[in-house]
Order: C-alpha cells, then sequence, then structure tokens
C-alpha cells in the first residue's frame, strides 16, 4: 500500500513536469514478474488509476492470466496494453477477437518475422486497435524493432529502453540517436545493423545462474 501511494505521488509528479494528459505510461511488469497482486487489490489499483489520464496501463495480468483482463478493461478510463511477454503472434489473436486491450505490444525480435507481424499489423488496425513496439536486450532488438517501424506506418511508438548494455556497443554497425522524439539511424547498412562475430561471442561468454530468476 506504502509503495504504492509512492508510485501515485511519482504520476502526479510527472503530470506537473510534462503539463499535458496522457503523457505518462504505467508498467505493472507482470508480463515480468510473479504477480503479488489479489485480483481485488488489482482493481482497486486500477480504480485509483482512473483519477489520472493517462497514456496507458502497461502488463497489469501474467501473460497466462488474460481472463482478468476483461474485469480491468471494464474498470479502467485508461486504455490497457499488453503484449511484451508473449513469443508468438497467437495469443494477440486471442487478446483481439474478445477485446481484451487497447494496444498491443509485440517485440519483433522474439514475437515473429517481420513477414508474421506484418500480418499481425493489419490484423490490430481491423480491430482499431493501437500498437506499440516494445524492445528489450541489446540493438539487435531495438534495430529490429526500430527497422519494422519505419516500413509500417500503422506503428504508434517505438519504446527505447534506458538501460544500456556493454554487448550493444560491441555489436553496433549503424549508430543512432534520438532527436526530437524521433529515432534516427546514422549509418546505411545490411541486415539489422548489427554484426555477431566470434570476437563477440567469445568476449561476452554465458555465465551460468545469470539469467533473469523469477522470486519463488
Amino acid at each position: 500500500e506504502s509503495e504504492f501511494k509512492k508510485d501515485i505521488e511519482r504520476i502526479e509528479r510527472s503530470l506537473e513536469v510534462f503539463k499535458i494528459s496522457e503523457t505518462v505510461a504505467i508498467d505493472f511488469i507482470q508480463g515480468t514478474l510473479a504477480s503479488n497482486f489479489e485480483t481485488i487489490d488489482l482493481q482497486k489499483r486500477i480504480n485509483e488509476l482512473n483519477d489520472y489520464s493517462l497514456l496507458w496501463i502497461e502488463e497489469p495480468v501474467e501473460p497466462d492470466r488474460v481472463y482478468k483482463l476483461l474485469d480491468l478493461k471494464e474498470k479502467s478510463s485508461n486504455k490497457l496494453a499488453t503484449g511484451e511477454a508473449y513469443s508468438s503472434i497467437i495469443p494477440f489473436y486471442y487478446l483481439l477477437e474478445k477485446d481484451l486491450i487497447d494496444i498491443a505490444q509485440y517485440d519483433v525480435s522474439h514475437t515473429g518475422s517481420f513477414e508474421e507481424c506484418l500480418k499481425l499489423s493489419d490484423k490490430i488496425m481491423e480491430h482499431g486497435k493501437d500498437q506499440v513496439l516494445h524492445v528489450w536486450g541489446s540493438y539487435a532488438s531495438l534495430y529490429s524493432n526500430a527497422i519494422f517501424n519505419l516500413i509500417n506506418p500503422n506503428i504508434r511508438l517505438l519504446e527505447y529502453p534506458s538501460l544500456e548494455f556493454e554487448l550493444s556497443k560491441n555489436i553496433d554497425r549503424a549508430g543512432h540517436e534520438i532527436k526530437n522524439g524521433f529515432f534516427n539511424f546514422k549509418e546505411d547498412f545490411l541486415g539489422i545493423g548489427v554484426e555477431i562475430t566470434d570476437t563477440t561471442i567469445n568476449s561476452f561468454p554465458y555465465i551460468k545462474g545469470s539469467a533473469y530468476k523469477l522470486p519463488k
């Protein structure tokens, strides 16, 4: 409860700084973390967030418990976004057919191929939903999604992670910059703008036990 009050304070302060509604998105991170919300608590949080005009509420439920979205969508005055945890386009078709989301967040680097994601994008448009590209990981993920964004006018926003990996600097062959809120490649390139060599692989070996772990 006390942590959520701090979150509310952050929201209010952010809205004061930006001075424009629908500029702040809230991520519940339930696509990654083991949920610590009971259904009634989650509904209460969603109701409290109705006092604010947010850009969207992201990943409010665990990926395998999408049935919770139906009730939340009815209660929320803010848009609900989800999808980053899915490694296939199939769950999105269910979410769209059941009208469980307002914004589809997919990631070309693990949701599917460019071809499959273009088909998914058309389906999202048929249902009148927004689509935002999720990015997490190295520049292999960022550049793949950025390229997809460039060739697909249906994309509303491209997520840009603030965390930078040392690996990204090593494999980057394109360079990029953010200027006036837009992503720009600095150089022409083949492929997706990254190059992974044997030297790269040897320089960044897999370390057993270093993978992300969900709390028990």
